[in-house]
């Protein structure tokens, strides 16, 4: 009985803090099992009514009830995306490492996906509003049989991003790296105006947060990779199937149905030829030829006029650099391209540390992949959260990028990339203060007029890519992407056939 008196006062407070009404049945008894620890990935009362505790939990026992109290709170229609109920791991404050070993793993693209670490940086009471405002959109979302885990992970970046606060220092270092991802901590220093120590303090508080990711990066046009950008309709069968497909980095996602997903694919360029076949199937594809990224915290208050005097004093860009894929200069075996995925995941390894993974000859094999630059000591920087992102696609030769990307920096943080077909484009990403969006987008369109078209708001689903080692083939040494893309095209015949046999 005590436990149940617990667990009774936990929902209560819910119910009162939270301002809602629990969606699953209250129950009558609590009892401790002998069932393993996953039972409590989602809620653990049975059909019965009964909430059952897992005896690996007992030591937790507080945490657990305080857990399950919010699950309460969950709909059975949210059971499909169980990695909601990490909201309520993160509501009983359970510790890391047992949270940890209890909680729903996220799908494969997903392996970034880290809430323990997420809600750490939390002070109490943000953390009680991110759980309170995303527990409300998952409430309506799954009533609609909307929500996928890709939607639920980004409200839940867009509510962390609100309530995460960079600090000046932070924001400093951001600049300087986006600018020169080479940048040691003498240069940082020289031109942020940064001590060292902050510096120190604010590149292991962004790697955390995940805004960088170092010191050490996989330079990818080395595996003879290219950025390719496909736009295809915003239907939830096109998402899937290119989250399905190995070489996709990232989708850009509107919220307008009636706008085009933009999907960023890192494939090998022997690929593309092929890859052109998908353009049959109602999917438009071109290169990335260059990018420009630069950060604004500080957005001026007269828009327009600043976006004015940045596109008139603006030079347009030099000539474009060439620049392509190259093959691999030494030989890489399967094991090797496991190294680098640790390297892109953690940003740094050890010989130690790959042991421990299972790879043989782990400190000659970082050797030559340091030694070869295929492995680079430099920062990669993650674009900000919480804040209103928005798509353009303007129609322009390359020596209006550089203009474009000034423009555009001169009131939000934005990134800028050079897409070559048969006619070329730039896409530009902005991200603003939702005050600033509507006058951010009259600018473009009153200095661009018809060649700017504007997709709106869209949604940056974070993922953390990682090479597809099963796919290497060391004969060849290039990814084998024949099958992926055989059946990638097989499935968007099949959504073809069904939209043209609905009309």
């Amino acid at each position: 009985m005590p436990y149940l008196d617990r667990f009774l006062k936990e929902v209560s407070m819910i119910k009162r803090e939270f301002g809602m009404e629990a969606e699953r049945p209250i129950p009558s008894k609590v009892e401790v099992v002998n069932a393993s620890a996953s039972i409590h990935e989602k809620s653990s009362i049975s059909e019965r009514g009964v909430l059952r505790i897992s005896s690996y939990l007992k030591d937790y026992m507080g945490h657990v009830l305080k857990k399950e109290a919010l699950s309460l709170f969950i709909p059975y229609e949210a059971d499909g995306v169980p990695q909601v109920h990490d909201l309520a791991w993160a509501y009983s404050e359970i510790p890391k490492e047992v949270w940890e070993s209890v909680r729903a793993k996220p799908p494969r693209p997903f392996y970034n996906y880290d809430p323990p670490l997420l809600f750490s940086q939390l002070n109490r009471r943000s953390r009680m509003r991110v759980i309170r405002d995303t527990l409300l959109f998952v409430r309506a979302s799954s009533k609609r049989r909307q929500l996928t885990f890709p939607l639920y992970l980004y409200i839940l970046n867009r509510f962390f991003g609100r309530s995460i606060k960079l600090r000046e220092a932070d924001k400093k270092v951001i600049r300087v790296l986006s600018d020169n991802p080479y940048a040691k901590t003498c240069e940082i220093k020289e031109r942020g105006g940064v001590s060292e120590a902050s510096i120190s303090r604010s590149i292991k508080r962004l790697r955390e947060l995940g805004y960088l990711f170092g010191p050490e990066n996989v330079k990818l046009w080395k595996l003879g990779l290219v950025t390719v950008v496909a736009s295809f309709p915003n239907r939830r069968e096109y998402r899937e199937a290119f989250w399905k497909f190995p070489f996709t980095y990232i989708q850009m996602v509107p919220l307008s149905s009636e706008s085009r997903v933009h999907a960023y694919l890192v494939t090998p360029k022997s690929s593309f030829r092929d890859l052109m076949m998908l353009e049959r199937l109602g999917v438009e594809l071109g290169v990335v030829k260059r990018t420009i990224q630069r950060y604004n915290f500080d957005p001026p208050k007269n828009v327009l006029a600043s976006m004015v005097r940045a596109y008139f004093s603006s030079p347009s860009s030099s000539r474009l650099v060439p620049y392509d894929a190259e093959s691999p200069p030494v030989h890489l075996s399967r094991a090797d391209i496991r190294v680098l995925n640790q390297v892109m995941r953690n940003g740094r390894v050890t010989g130690s540390y790959l042991r421990k993974m299972g790879i043989r000859s782990a400190k000659q094999r970082l050797v030559k992949l340091r030694s070869s630059g295929i492995i680079g000591f430099f920062y990669m920087v993650e674009l900000p959260r919480g804040y209103e992102m928005s798509l353009f696609r303007v129609a322009c030769p390359y020596e209006e990028m550089e203009r474009l990307a000034n423009t555009l920096s001169s009131v939000a943080t934005a990134v800028v990339h050079y897409i070559s077909r048969k006619e070329p484009y730039c896409l530009a990403i902005s991200l603003t203060s939702r005050e600033l969006k509507s006058d951010l987008a009259r600018g473009l369109k009153s200095i661009y007029g018809d060649e700017i078209r504007i997709s709106g708001d869209v949604m940056d689903i974070h993922t953390l890519w990682l090479l597809p080692e099963d796919l290497w083939d060391e004969g060849r040494q290039t990814f084998r992407w024949e099958k992926p893309l055989r059946e990638l095209m097989s499935t968007l015949r099949e959504i073809s056939k069904k939209r043209d046999g609905s009309k």
